[in-house]
């Protein structure tokens, strides 16, 4: 008569097992992808940030060697700056050419801000502004105070300022 070992039989895991390392396994991913949502929402706001820095020094730099652009040249209007403008969801770069002549539209550079991305500028007396100019030869900027200038998404903000003289601040975590 030939007996079977149940014992050996028994090899593998049994259902509670199993759901144990499953719901383990679970919590461990929906952690994850909460970071990985987290970290995207940082990096957005912060490169909405340094883009919009890298426009105020582009123009920064441009006003400060006097680069003037065909437009201004083609009007015969002399170059009195650049300006940086807000509207809405973007931020534009124009050059100045005469303090009576709008800003040329063929000179604009145009940065974008992100989806769900709150972007605001103000002095530091907390009033708001939607355009900056830097004027030509480093004579400065058209503001009297500093303006600070703050993106924020999900609680997460960065921020950098622009003095009167037209110095441009790193970003910086807030």
């Amino acid at each position: 008569m030939i007996f079977f070992n149940w014992q050996k039989l028994k090899t593998g895991f049994t259902l509670i097992e199993m759901l144990v390392a499953i719901t383990i396994l679970l919590l461990m991913v929906g952690g994850a992808m909460a970071g990985f949502s987290n970290f995207n929402d940082r990096r957005r706001v912060e490169e909405t940030a340094k883009q919009v820095q890298q426009l105020l020094v582009s123009a920064q730099q441009k006003a400060a060697v006097k680069e003037t652009p065909q437009d201004c040249l083609t009007a015969s209007k002399p170059l009195q700056g650049y300006r940086v403008s807000y509207s809405s969801d973007k931020y534009t770069l124009s050059a100045v050419c005469d303090t009576n002549y709008p800003p040329t539209a063929g000179t604009a550079t145009v940065v974008a801000v992100g989806k769900d991305v709150s972007a605001q500028s103000t002095f530091f007396t907390g009033l708001n502004t939607s355009q900056i100019d830097f004027y030509s030869l480093e004579r400065g900027t058209s503001t009297t105070a500093d303006v600070n200038y703050t993106f924020s998404a999900s609680g997460i903000s960065y921020q950098f300022s622009v003095n009167h003289g037209g110095t441009v601040t790193n970003v910086k975590k807030i």
